[in-house]
């Protein structure tokens, strides 16, 4: 049988054509990289060490079925669509479009989106100019989601080591497990905070329930913040 190629590129400019590039079943690729300047790239099965699709203009589709050490997604103008089973860095950018993942493992996860809609695993960094994030994170010791303009929507399976939130125009709102423990930093400019845990005041603007352990930081310039 013939050796499956370890390298695979293409780069596609200024032709209005389709381009399909099929793969023998269960390639491992040592690096999968796409350049595209107007186009929509739907890379489906993947297993590729490195991962790289750079779209001036267009939409990116991607599933992965192996593992991979980096996965980096760059659409300017389009939206990203992706489900990553195993990453170490995920790394989305989408300057103009919405972002929605499915991430079962990564070690890191960094998001610079208009709005971003998430469901992951691993760290998550998270950068929203102009619009919403609605994230479901199944387990994270650290999370950091900045909205400037948009409200923030966190469902979190298990309480996170660390959690900061901020939303210069929007609310916030953490969904915790019903026995979680947290230490919360509220702070609402313009709004209301409402918890929907048993918590006691510890000084200023801050709240304890549980055990305590989860720090979160929840600033909203604008906007209610709840924790349910």
């Amino acid at each position: 049988a013939p050796t499956p190629p370890r390298f695979f590129s293409f780069t596609v400019g200024g032709i209005e054509k389709s381009l399909t590039v099929r793969l023998p079943k269960d390639t491992d690729l040592e690096s999968l990289t796409v350049d595209a300047s107007s186009a929509l790239i739907a890379a489906n099965d993947i297993s590729a060490k490195n991962v790289d699709i750079d779209v001036s203009s267009g939409t990116i589709g991607l599933t992965q079925r192996g593992s991979s050490e980096t996965i980096r997604l760059d659409s300017s103008s389009g939206s990203v669509n992706a489900t990553v089973k195993d990453a170490g860095t995920l790394k989305i950018d989408s300057s103009s479009g919405s972002v929605n993942i499915d991430v079962r493992r990564a070690d890191r996860i960094s998001v610079d989106t208009s709005s971003a809609n998430i469901g992951s695993v691993g760290g998550l960094d998270v950068d929203v100019s102009s619009g919403s994030v609605d994230a479901q994170v199944r387990k994270a010791d650290r999370i950091n989601i900045d909205s400037s303009s948009g409200t923030v929507r966190l469902t979190a399976d298990s309480t996170p080591k660390e959690c900061v939130i901020d939303s210069s125009s929007g609310g916030i709102t953490v969904t915790l497990p019903e026995n979680a423990g947290f230490t919360a930093h509220i702070d609402a400019s313009s709004g209301r905070f409402c918890c929907d845990h048993a918590v006691t005041m510890k000084g200023n603007n801050t709240y304890v329930a549980g055990n305590g352990e989860g720090e979160l930081y929840l600033s909203a310039s604008s906007g209610n913040i709840t924790i349910k």
